[in-house]
């Protein structure tokens, strides 16, 4: 619910006392917006069975697939609209799974694909941890945040690290992807020793990971027992980041399987892009502020090694 209540929802919250803001930002001003929840086991979201827990972003692309089927049946007069999927961060990995997903299914689905949208998304660990460096030591457009020793022990540490990518890419399984997963993530370790935000450089981390207090403004507000009430919830507690979900992703080595292909996949699908049968599917990939500053979308997908 981070993008609902903290960023392009209709309305925001941003103190104790657990009172809605109105924003007039919202993207619900120009569109109808889903705010998707998933994996199943993250928020309000359960399954009984084990059977149907989610490991994986293969098997989650799969089950957001059912969920617009079955809320385009509910609601069909929203088919008729264009209809974009969006999201950031992990997402990189979600988003072109789901589309290409959407793809598979071009015979028998009830909706079109219109765009995709990823915001600062993780899609292709293999070249984008390969910036973690330069980024954090004065070669990414900003100034340097970690020591010149900090800066050598990741130039150091990504050759190890692209090596287990590589392998990782090949085979795509848990024996190969979970030791990739393990070694790479320690390439935080220099920035997160600055206590700086790990989603806005520019300023201190406030609490824990998520480095926002509001994130927790959001769970105590969710956990209300009259908003749980009125929303019909089904389970005991609001859990916006679960342990048992990550730890799952974990464990089949998700975070560094490639997802890259599926971007290639959507924009050669020469699929119409809905009503406007002139028009494919089109893509839009935005990282950081310097991007606000591109106006050649050629040189902007250049620069992110696509």
């Amino acid at each position: 619910m981070t993008g609902l209540f903290f960023e392009l929802g209709p309305s925001s919250i941003f103190n104790e006392s657990l009172e809605l803001t109105y924003n007039p930002y919202s993207w619900n001003a120009n569109a109808s917006v889903i705010f998707l929840e998933q994996p199943v086991g993250v928020g309000y979201s359960y399954t009984n069975k084990a059977s149907s827990e989610v490991s994986s972003t293969k098997i989650a692309a799969k089950d957001v697939y059912v969920f617009l089927e079955l809320f385009f049946k509910k609601f069909p007069n929203l088919i008729k609209n264009d209809f974009h999927i969006a999201g950031e961060s992990y997402a990189g990995h979600y988003i072109p799974n789901i589309a290409s997903e959407i793809l598979d299914h071009e015979s028998e689905r009830s909706f079109n694909l219109t765009s995709i949208m990823i915001g600062n998304g993780i899609t292709d660990p293999l070249i984008q941890y390969d910036y973690y460096g330069p980024m954090a030591c004065g070669k990414g457009g900003y100034e340097q945040l970690i020591s010149d020793e900090d800066c050598d022990s990741l130039d150091n540490m990504y050759k190890t690290c692209s090596k287990l990518i590589n392998t990782c890419y090949k085979s795509q399984n848990a024996l190969t992807c979970v030791p990739a997963t393990l070694y790479c993530e320690r390439m935080m370790g220099p920035f997160e020793k600055t206590g700086l935000n790990y989603y806005d450089i520019r300023t201190k981390c406030e609490v824990n990971d998520l480095c926002y207090k509001e994130m927790g403004y959001i769970d105590n507000y969710l956990n209300k027992p009259e908003v749980m009430t009125i929303l019909g919830c089904e389970v005991e507690k609001y859990t916006g980041c679960d342990d048992d979900v990550f730890r799952r992703f974990l464990l089949t080595g998700d975070e560094m399987k490639p997802f890259q292909q599926y971007i290639s996949k959507t924009l050669e699908s020469n699929i119409p892009n809905g009503k406007d049968k002139n028009h494919l599917i089109m893509l839009l990939i935005y990282h950081g502020y310097q991007m606000l500053k591109m106006v050649n979308m050629q040189e902007m997908l250049n620069l992110m090694g696509y």
